[in-house]
């Protein structure tokens, strides 16, 4: 399942997330992207990690952002194997599980960031931006 709900055009970024089928449709997915819009930044959704790779590879993506239900799972897996193929890539984080083994686990693969869930949707959205800006700079 994916969608690019913005026109894609140079001035827009393109925030990729990455969750489970039943994250994709979680209200604050909604409200971030509600959030990201008027700073013209798109989410494009994907729900497997063979998803998210097939659009790193056509291009466009400016961020990452990768939800991990739980300790090693979907986010995680896939900023492991994200590393691998476009090490540059800021990678956001997004869990419930902020233990000290996710948070080295999610430091140790380079993740610029790790969000607790339930997030608070204005400041990620914040902080989204605020590396989007630092990386076009």
């Amino acid at each position: 399942m994916m969608s690019a709900v913005h026109p894609t055009e140079p001035s827009w970024c393109e925030v990729l997330f990455s969750s489970s089928a039943r994250g994709l449709d979680a209200p604050w997915v909604s409200d971030l992207d509600r959030c990201l819009s008027p700073n013209q930044v798109s989410l494009r959704r994907t729900n497997s990690t063979k998803e998210a790779l097939a659009v790193l590879e056509t291009g466009g993506v400016d961020l990452a952002l990768l939800s991990a239900e739980s300790c090693g799972s979907h986010g995680l897996r896939t900023l492991q194997i994200i590393r691998q193929f476009t090490p540059s890539l800021p990678c956001v984080v997004v869990t419930p599980d902020t233990s000290a083994l996710t948070l080295h686990r999610a430091l140790e693969l380079k993740a610029y960031s790790v969000f607790r869930q339930p997030v608070n949707t204005r400041t990620l959205a914040e902080t989204l931006v605020r590396i989007l800006r630092q990386g076009l700079s």
